[in-house]
């Protein structure tokens, strides 16, 4: 499971130190330093071959072509016939004094043809020394050609030392993805770092004043989560190596995938935190189901300042429910007895956080005529959810008495789990129109273990829930710490079958027809990896999914008002 110390923090620094100027150069270290931040094109030839991959898929076989024509045009009709297309595009920035130097280079070998190039976008080009200045729109761009390349920079003087073999600068990044960044937080000057963090600091600190209506209990548990997250950001700036992003279509599998991956220096804080679900096995790979609509499991190691962060953040929303049930003008024993009843729940949630292991599994299936909602999860004691269960029947059966003759403790056990039942209709639960869904008995099952809970609602819910029992406690196979998949045409069918909206219905409709005729292959994926020192979250789209590509514009003009 992916640390909220890590990703995010990471974007939040990757967003700010490009902001301002670099504030000097790094302390000389006898090697030459990395790049701050690597921009990687596989090349043009392979984006042509690509984009008409995606464009046969997406019903849109010229899409190739069109790129083709777009690059014609910025050249002003000039066929670029120095290109090489099979080699790679790059961007690279580094630090040089007080300034940020970058450096871009295109497999363009003829210099002739990069001054017509020039001259079709109404530049102004003079020539001295091999070089070529561009002047557009008060801009001056430096180019020159080496050895089958173009490169270009900002600076003067950021061609005086040009590389032979350019690519090699992009570390792979190239052979692995169409498009790819990297950046080397490292490489960033560190005063600049410190500078961009009292910034954020300052901008964080501005907003923490207190708001109308907001108790001093809210207050300082809003200012206590804010400086925590200023600390986090701090140590993320000093403990992060790379983040790197890339997007690949990958014509074999066939898929297209993004990839986010942070890696952090070794024996930090940050790389045990990105590293802390490894060995962890999870109690729910029942609810990995390939054909669900919907299927989660992750599993997660908090720190504790992440166990004390979140039962800070726990006790915020008991305290606000505590609020909300004062300003209901509720009888006061009734008042009373409903905070009892929040504070267990809350305990529950606290005591599992503070057992530090975080095992969760999350299960959908369905079609058009039936659907089945399951969920688990590692909780500190079984026990205990099922005695604040009886005691929200027992409060509930005050003001409904039939309740007693719906719910049936104890109706079964199965495989050391202890399974209750309340059977009801959606009628009588204020949402009719589920029946058509669900059927007209709903059977909602809690199950209660030493070390787990469960929830199972809908069609045939005790015995798909036995089945994922069953199916957990056989897997032998280690997990990624984190995976969901979504089977997008499901989905879009039952939108389209069900959503009060016609408007909705209509969207979702497009996708069905979209995705009718394919190959089943629908499914979305975000899945997180480990690395040395780091993780992985790689969102996945299979090849039907390409196909709704081709419906997005119609469908976002249906959202639009008119």
């Amino acid at each position: 499971m992916l640390k909220r110390c890590s990703l995010p923090l990471a974007v939040a620094v990757t967003i700010a130190l490009f902001s301002v100027p670099a504030a000097s150069a790094q302390e000389p270290t006898g090697e030459e330093p990395k790049p701050i931040v690597t921009v990687a094109f596989s090349g043009y030839g392979q984006l042509v071959a690509d984009l008409d991959f995606v464009g046969n898929l997406a019903g849109n076989p010229n899409l190739g072509q069109a790129i083709e024509a777009s690059l014609m045009l910025a050249t002003g009709g000039q066929e670029l016939k120095s290109l090489d297309k099979s080699k790679p595009w790059g961007l690279v920035v580094t630090a040089d004094g007080p300034q940020f130097k970058v450096l871009g280079f295109v497999p363009l070998a003829d210099q002739e043809e990069l001054k017509a190039i020039l001259e079709a976008n109404a530049a102004e080009i003079e020539e001295a020394d091999g070089k070529l200045t561009a002047s557009l729109n008060d801009q001056k761009i430096y180019l020159k050609t080496k050895d089958g390349w173009t490169f270009l920079s900002h600076q003067p003087n950021g061609l005086d030392s040009l590389s032979d073999d350019p690519a090699a600068v992009l570390g792979g990044l190239e052979k692995s993805y169409n498009l790819a960044v990297r950046l080397n937080v490292q490489s960033v000057p560190q005063p600049t770092r410190e500078m961009l963090l009292g910034f954020l600091q300052m901008g964080m600190q501005a907003g923490m004043s207190k708001k109308p209506g907001e108790s001093d209990e809210q207050f300082a548990l809003r200012a206590k989560l804010a400086n925590q997250s200023i600390e986090r950001l701090k140590r993320a700036a000093a403990e992060i190596e790379t983040i790197q992003l890339g997007l690949n279509i990958d014509e074999k599998t066939p898929a297209i995938h993004l990839d986010a991956e942070v890696i952090a220096l070794p024996d930090t804080e940050t790389a045990r935190q990105l590293t802390s679900p490894k060995g962890l096995k999870t109690n729910f790979g029942g609810f990995v189901v390939p054909d669900a609509a919907i299927s989660y499991n992750g599993v997660g190691r908090l720190e504790p300042d992440q166990v004390d962060q979140a039962v800070a953040m726990i006790d915020g929303f008991r305290t606000n429910l505590h609020s909300e049930l004062e300003g209901q003008n509720l009888p006061e024993e009734t008042e009373k007895t409903a905070k009892g009843l929040v504070d267990n729940a809350f305990a529950l949630v606290t005591s599992a956080v503070k057992e530090r292991e975080m095992d969760l599994g999350i299960l959908f299936l369905a079609d058009e005529k039936r659907a089945t909602v399951l969920g688990g999860a590692r909780v500190a004691d079984g026990a205990k959810v099922e005695d604040l269960l009886k005691a929200v029947v027992e409060e509930a059966a005050k003001e409904q008495p039939q309740l007693k003759e719906a719910v049936k403790f104890n109706a079964a056990e199965h495989a050391g789990v202890r399974l209750h039942t309340l059977t009801v209709s959606p009628s009588e639960l204020g949402v009719p129109e589920l029946s058509e869904l669900f059927g007209e008995e709903l059977v909602i099952v809690v199950g209660g273990a030493d070390k787990a809970a469960y929830l199972s609602i809908g069609t045939d819910s005790m015995e798909t829930l036995k089945r994922a029992i069953d199916a957990g406690k056989a897997a032998d196979r280690q997990l990624p710490p984190s995976q969901v998949a979504v089977s997008v045409g499901c989905l879009a069918g039952l939108v389209a079958q069900y959503a009060p909206r016609p408007g909705t219905q209509a969207a979702a409709k497009m996708i069905v027809d979209a995705l009718a005729g394919g190959k089943g292959k629908d499914r979305l994926t975000i899945t997180t990896t480990l690395l040395e020192n780091g993780q992985k979250i790689r969102v996945e789209m299979e090849e039907d999914l390409l196909k709704v590509l081709g419906v997005l514009p119609a469908i976002a003009m249906g959202a639009m008002p008119m």
